[in-house]
């Protein structure tokens, strides 16, 4: 994943649906739905999203565009 990991070396290896928000800049609610629907694996721990910080990253640098429709 190259230099990828040095980018979030201050998250931990589980990223919330905050974590995600605050990184991308999106709100709460947003980051969730991109969680459900973006394609990107997911723990689901009762109505608690996590994401792999491996798989995040993996989703994010993929080559194939990413759209996040902002309402």
């Amino acid at each position: 994943m190259g230099n990828y990991n040095e980018l979030f070396k201050d998250y931990p290896e589980v990223l919330t649906a905050k974590m995600i928000a605050e990184i991308l800049g999106i709100g709460y609610t947003k980051a969730l739905h991109t969680i459900q629907y973006g394609e990107m694996k997911y723990i689901k721990i009762g109505n608690t999203y996590r994401v792999p910080k491996r798989s995040f990253i993996e989703w994010l640098f993929e080559k194939d565009k990413r759209e996040i429709e902002v309402a």
